[in-house]
């Protein structure tokens, strides 16, 4: 996890990929029940390209079908409105720099659940900036539900 880590630190989104950590030894998913919400966007009909892509490190070209991208999207967006309502941090990390500050700090979720900010100077991402407005509108209304 710290070497993926290390390959991505201070690259951008769209630099090229590297193989995913959590896939096993038969390029299977390790964490698969329990993985994370960035993984869930990744919906393909054709196991070849996720060969190509994760397997290979070919140009992605994973094609997901629209509905399950708008519901990705509603979710993170429902999700990053959470956390702003419970006062958290809620941006967004690149997967393999926080998997391995989580798997390498101790008592990480429970200082995460009180309220520490264990992800604190990672390099983040944010919310499309055209979801911005509609995400603090959402929180504001759903801090007025609990």
């Amino acid at each position: 996890m710290a070497a993926a880590a290390d390959k991505v630190r201070g690259k951008g989104l769209r630099e090229p990929w590297i193989r995913c950590p959590l896939l096993n030894d038969a390029n299977g998913c390790s964490a698969y029940a329990f993985r994370p919400l960035s993984c869930h966007a990744y919906a393909s009909d054709d196991v070849q390209a996720c060969i190509k892509t994760f397997v290979l490190r070919d140009k992605p070209s994973i094609r997901c079908p629209v509905s399950y991208n708008e519901v990705l999207d509603a979710t993170r967006t429902v999700l990053v409105a959470a956390l702003k309502v419970l006062d958290r941090a809620s941006d967004l990390y690149e997967l393999n720099t926080a998997l391995a500050v989580a798997l390498n700090t101790e008592d990480s979720e429970t200082r995460w659940r009180d309220g520490e900010n264990i992800f604190a100077g990672l390099v983040t991402m944010r919310v499309d900036p055209g979801q911005e407005a509609w995400v603090t509108n959402f929180a504001a209304e759903l801090a007025g539900t609990l």
